[in-house]
C-alpha cells in the first residue's frame, strides 16, 4: 500500500517539512541548530494486516557531512511522538534507499513517523524520501 505521504505534520519544535513534485523533505527551520527533528502521516493507518513499513530514502545530510544523520522510521498510536524512544517500534539506518521496519506484532490504528538526527550539534539535520509505504513481504 502506497502511502500519500503529501499530508505530515512536524512533532519536534523549530522542524520544516515541504512537498516538491512527490518528494518529501523535513528540515530544521532555518536560523534554529537541533539535533533531533521528526514528523507523522496526517491521519493513522490500521497496521493490523501488514508486516512493514518501507521508506525510500533519496539523501540525507550524509552528502555534505561524512557521518550523515541517522535516520528513523517507526508507529505511535500517539499523535505527539517527539523522541524515538517513544515509538512502539522503529529502525534507524545511516543509508539510502530502501529502509524496513518489521511490524508484524504492531496492530491497531497507528501514526507513521519519520526523523532524523546528527551527531554534531551544530549541523543541521535534515531528510529527503519520495516513498512511504506498507508491505506484507
Amino acid at each position: 500500500m502506497n502511502l500519500n505521504v503529501s499530508g505530515m505534520t512536524a512533532t519536534t519544535t523549530a522542524t520544516t517539512i515541504s512537498n516538491s513534485e512527490g518528494t518529501m523533505l523535513i528540515t530544521i527551520s532555518t536560523g534554529v541548530r537541533q539535533r533531533f527533528i521528526m514528523g507523522r502521516v496526517n491521519s493513522t493507518i490500521d497496521l493490523t494486516n501488514y508486516k512493514f513499513i518501507n521508506l525510500n530514502i533519496i539523501s540525507t545530510d550524509k552528502d555534505y557531512n561524512e557521518d550523515g544523520s541517522t535516520i528513523t522510521v517507526g508507529c505511535s498510536s500517539s499523535a505527539s511522538i517527539t523522541t524515538k524512544s517513544s515509538l512502539k517500534a522503529y529502525i534507524d539506518t545511516r543509508n539510502t534507499g530502501i529502509m524496513r521496519l518489521d511490524i508484524a506484532s504492531v496492530t491497531g490504528s497507528n501514526y507513521l513517523y519519520v526523523g532524523a538526527y546528527s551527531s554534531f550539534s551544530n549541523h543541521d539535520s535534515f531528510l529527503k524520501f519520495n516513498q512511504l509505504f506498507l508491505t506484507n513481504t
